[in-house]
């Protein structure tokens, strides 16, 4: 275990070997900026003061010569010793930092599935109530049976927090494509984590263009229909 310190507000919280520094910053309750997760946005960039990291981001979203300057990418960068961030470059106050992201804990929801050939169509519903999102967002799916989480966008409007709707490319091999070719059924209990994500549609006087790359169609396709009412352009 090592200990992470946040310059900028002088709190310190706990990173396991085997986390992820922005895993231990969303365990411990506190909010570094972060997009993708995944290392190929860059949103989560941050400045390595001192420690060490071992970093798996690819060369298109931290250059050489960031990497070299001491600049890590949080969601990819897993302590070898204790470290200390600057966190500056995010331009976060003290409140957004201590307030956490404000996502739920896992929570078991009721899911129906529907199939074709190369996606499966889902919808999950949480038993206790809302899970208020913003459109844009995603959640990560435990895998039954496994726990393993996997990511998926809501592909429902923010307005209908009562479910989750998502859409899931059957991959040959994947983990949560077996359990949706082979095993899910109408009824059964998954758990839902989130919501997470910083996407979210800007208000502008100007058309709005989006377009589906990595994310994939289900990101942008809830932002639409909640877009003609706040823009005044409605397009």
């Amino acid at each position: 275990m090592y200990d992470i310190k946040v310059d900028q507000f002088g709190h310190t919280f706990d990173c396991a070997e085997d986390e992820t520094i922005l895993e231990a910053a969303l365990r411990n309750r506190v909010f570094l900026r972060y997009g993708c997760k995944h290392g190929g946005c860059g949103t989560c960039k941050v400045q390595l003061v001192d420690g060490d990291v071992e970093l798996t981001a690819s060369s298109y979203s931290l250059p050489p010569g960031e990497r070299d300057g001491g600049t890590i990418l949080v969601c990819q960068s897993y302590p070898v010793d204790d470290c200390v961030l600057d966190v500056a470059a995010m331009n976060l106050d003290e409140e957004e930092f201590f307030k956490g992201d404000g996502t739920a804990p896992g929570r078991p929801c009721w899911s129906r599935w529907r199939r074709s050939p190369t996606t499966s169509a889902g919808g999950a519903a949480p038993p206790e109530g809302a899970m208020p999102f913003i459109a844009g967002q995603f959640v990560n799916v435990e895998v039954p049976g496994h726990g393993a989480p996997r990511s998926y966008s809501m592909a429902n409007g923010s307005a209908d927090d009562d479910r989750i709707e998502l859409i899931c490319k059957i991959l040959p091999g994947g983990l949560f494509s077996a359990y949706l070719d082979e095993q899910a059924k109408p009824g059964d209990e998954v758990v839902v984590n989130g919501p997470y994500g910083l996407m979210a549609i800007r208000l502008s006087h100007r058309d709005l263009v989006m377009v589906a790359g990595g994310s994939g169609l289900a990101r942008c396709w809830p932002c639409s229909p909640t877009w003609p009412a706040r823009a005044p352009t409605g397009r």
